[in-house]
Parts: structure tokens; sequence; C-alpha cells
């Protein structure tokens, strides 16, 4: 019996999948005061990446100096200060614009905040609740430019505002435990930390405020125990360990007090010899990692509202900007991608990716987006190419082995490799999509058993879905006249 695969799509990855976790080295995550970008609230909602809206193209704005992108061109104090006033004459730009768009003043307010302007910052922040009380970033920024400014019952009363309409995070909620204990009300920061640990993926930076704030609150054996939670999200917390040294101490658990002091005194060690060799780079004079970071999400955030007004081409100039600041960032390359093809320009598209890719060679994502858009324009050898590419230099990410076998099904060739792709993107991230690529890559090689395996399995992750149970009706009416002819 012939299998039916127009139901299988292009779309080889949605936009959320954690490309970090498979290509970079875990990094030691420490409780920062790093900027807040501006994760402007316009999200793009599609199916896989392939489905768009087709709208129409805008006038483009002018580019800025390519030498602003290029690092090589100047020092990192230079490209710094060339960044942030980038960052922030886009923004303004854009606010002449669509003067009412409450979204321009909270990308504006965050690329002041990001410069250091917090007075500017706070002006268009308010600006943006004038137009738009809702929108929670506004609220998480307002309220960190009070505690840092010194102001903890300022902070506590814009979280409670923001709390009374419904808007809650847990930054947000780790900011107002900070100002109440600040404040010497400990219970009440106790509160909302437990608030904030109930989401489904709490933050370390949470369990560790708990263990403050029962510290202070003199509850050593709760306080103990909430550290070791911080340090079972991230091992190497320095402070963690910091505070189940003192914990123990105020519990009489001497011996235990004192494997925690070893830990502390040999990660603080670790922890200073990290600092002098940031010291003694040039990077850390200027910051121009985290630089680059915050202005590639205000261009991306320019990107999103030049798309949510329609000026498409516009719009794909600032992603690609975007994804050329921030070498490991998805969503920018996924929205480049996304608005060339919403317009049918994907020779525009590819040619921005082959851009990407000659700038920055070693780039899974340049590679593997530019493969997508290959197979969009039917360049099956060059899209194996760049697929073969983003594995060798990202093997455990699992959309690349998912693209892969994709391509390989879609041309009808090597069709035993495709299934050991597929089988292997299912290893490395088991869901429902990844179960439905294996099962029709059996199916391609006759491979009816194992087909009905997989299918099951997405089915066992997604029960109501339609075309999954389409496929396994399919593969049993087939299996039984096997068995019947």
């Amino acid at each position: 019996m012939e299998m039916n695969f127009s139901g299988i799509s292009n779309a080889t990855e949605n936009a959320a999948t954690d490309f970090h976790g498979a290509i970079k080295k875990r990094m030691r995550l420490k409780t920062s005061n790093a900027r807040f970008g501006s994760n402007i609230a316009i999200y793009l909602f599609f199916t896989g990446l392939w489905l768009c809206e087709v709208m129409c193209f805008s006038q483009i704005t002018a580019q800025p100096p390519i030498a602003l992108f290029n690092p090589e061109t100047r020092s990192e104090e230079s490209e710094a200060t060339q960044l942030k006033a980038h960052a922030v004459a886009m923004a303004k730009s854009i606010a002449t614009e669509y003067p009412e768009n409450a979204l321009i003043h909270i990308l504006l307010g965050s690329a002041y905040f990001n410069t250091g302007q917090t007075d500017m910052a706070a002006t268009h922040l308010r600006k943006c609740l004038a137009l738009d009380n809702n929108i929670l970033e506004a609220h998480e920024i307002l309220t960190r430019i009070a505690y840092e400014k010194g102001n903890p019952e300022e902070a506590v009363r814009l979280c409670v505002e923001a709390r009374n309409r419904g808007l809650s995070s847990p930054k947000l909620l780790n900011r107002l435990a900070r100002a109440q204990m600040d404040l010497g009300q400990a219970e009440k920061s106790i509160q909302t930390l437990l608030e904030a640990i109930k989401v489904s993926h709490p933050l370390a930076e949470s369990f560790y405020l708990l263990g403050q704030a029962r510290m202070q609150a003199r509850d050593y054996l709760e306080a103990k125990e909430s550290f070791i939670q911080t340090t079972e999200l991230i091992p190497d917390h320095t402070q963690a360990y910091f505070g189940l040294f003192t914990a123990c101490q105020r519990l009489g658990q001497m011996e235990e007090a004192m494997e925690f002091r070893n830990t502390f005194v040999r990660l603080e060690s670790i922890d200073r010899k990290d600092l002098n060799d940031r010291s003694s780079q040039t990077e850390s004079l200027s910051g121009i990692a985290a630089v680059r970071e915050t202005t590639a999400r205000t261009l991306f955030g320019a990107g999103q509202i030049h798309q949510s007004q329609g000026a498409y081409t516009a719009a794909a100039d600032l992603f690609y900007q975007s994804a050329a600041l921030a070498k490991e960032d998805l969503k920018s390359r996924a929205a480049l991608e996304a608005v060339h093809v919403q317009n049918k320009k994907l020779a525009e598209g590819a040619t921005a990716f082959e851009r990407l890719v000659t700038n920055q060679p070693e780039n899974a994502l340049n590679h593997f987006f530019l493969g997508r858009l290959k197979t969009r324009l039917g360049n099956s050898t060059q899209a194996e190419s760049n697929y073969q590419k983003t594995l060798s230099l990202a093997p455990t990410w699992a959309a690349g082995h998912h693209a892969l076998a994709e391509l390989y099904m879609l041309t009808n060739q090597h069709l035993d490799q495709a299934e050991k792709l597929a089988r292997r993107a299912v290893e490395l991230e088991p869901n429902h999509a990844r179960y439905y690529l294996l099962s029709a890559a059996c199916i391609k090689n006759r491979h009816l058993q194992e087909a009905l395996k997989a299918i099951n399995q997405a089915l066992t992750i997604t029960p109501e879905d339609a075309k999954y149970r389409k496929l396994r009706n399919q593969l049993e009416k087939a299996m039984a006249q096997k068995r019947n002819p």
C-alpha cells in the first residue's frame, strides 16, 4: 500500500528550539546585574517556520555604515560607543514614525536603560504604560531602576502595582523580594519567593534569595534547604555555598559547615582568577559582548515593530543586523528567514544568509537556515551541504538531523540514512514532530512495524492530532493487508 506523505511539512524546526544547549559549553551562571534587553512583546507565530502570512514589502530604512558591525575595523571601546548610539538612534527613528505605539516607548526605554541613561529610560517606560499599562517588561525595568537607585519602597510599590494588574514573572518577584528584604520584611519576602519558585522552571536566583530571606528570618534549616536547591540548579554557585556554610554554622553542624566553606573558598578562587583573566582582556574594558547582545535585542525589537506595521524590507534589514551581532541567536535568524518567505523573496533571503555564512563561517545556525532556503529554492545539493555543515558544527542539535532527514525524504534519496538521522533526532529531542518524521522515514524504507511504534509515540504526546491518527490508521490497514493479502 502506497502511503501519502503530503502531510509532512517542510518545517524542520520550531523557533523555540533550544539551539544554545547543543553547541555552547555549559556556562557558570551567576546572579548578575546584566542589562535588560528589549524583548518586545510582538511575537511571530507560525507553524514550524515555513507557514507564514504573505504581505507586501515597504520602504527599506537606511543601512548604518557596514563598519559598525565589523569588529575588526575598530577598537572595542569605539565599537561599544557606536553600537549604543546606533541602538538609541534606531529606536528614536522608529518613534518618530509610530509615536502612539506603546511598544516604541519600551524599545526606547530599554535602549536608554542599556546605555545607562536611566532617567530617559524611565520617561519612556512611563509613556509606554500610559498607552498600555499591561506590558510586563515596562514594569520590570521601572522596578529595577527604582531598586538600583536605592529606593526599595518605590520598587515595592511598582511591583505591587504590576501584580494588581495580573502581571507577574519570576524576575519581577525576585526584584520585589530583594526590596522587601532591604526593608527588613523577611516574612513578606519569603512569601513572594515561594510564589516565584512555583513556576514550571524556577530560577536558581529565586531559591538563592529564598535562602537569604530565611536566613534573615532566622529559619536556618529552611535556609539551608533553599541554598541546596540553588546548587542543584547551578552546581558551582559560589554564594550559595557561603550561605550553606553560614546556615550550618548557625545550626551547629560544624563538620558540614567546614565542607561547604572549603567549596566556597575553592569556587571563590576560581571566580577571582576568572575576573583577573577578564580584566586583562580588551573586551572587559567596554563590556563589548554585553553591548553587542543588548544592541542586537534592540534591533530585533525594532524589526518586529516595523514588521507589525507592514514595513517588511525594513524589518528584514534590522533582523539581519541583529543576527550579525548576536552570533548564537536563533530568533533573529528565524525572523530573517520568515520575513523573506512571507514575501516570496527566497533568493534575497538566501543571499542574506550567505553573507552571514561568509562573516560567521563556524556558525551552525547560519548554515542551517541557508539550507532551509536552498531547499525552498529547489537546490537540494547545496541544502545538503549546508545541513551537513550544520551537523559537523552542532552534532547534538536535533534540528540539524531532522532537517537533513527530511531533505533526503523529500528528494527520495539516501533513505536508509534518512531513517538513521530521524532516529538520532528522536534520541536527542523526543517530541511528537520528531517521532512523526521517524515514522515517515520508516515507511519510506518499508519498516512498517517500526513506523507504527514511532507514530504511537507521537500520539502518546499529542493524542488528539488528526494527522497522526490518520497515519496510524493507514499503517494499521497496510499491515493488515500484508498479513492477509
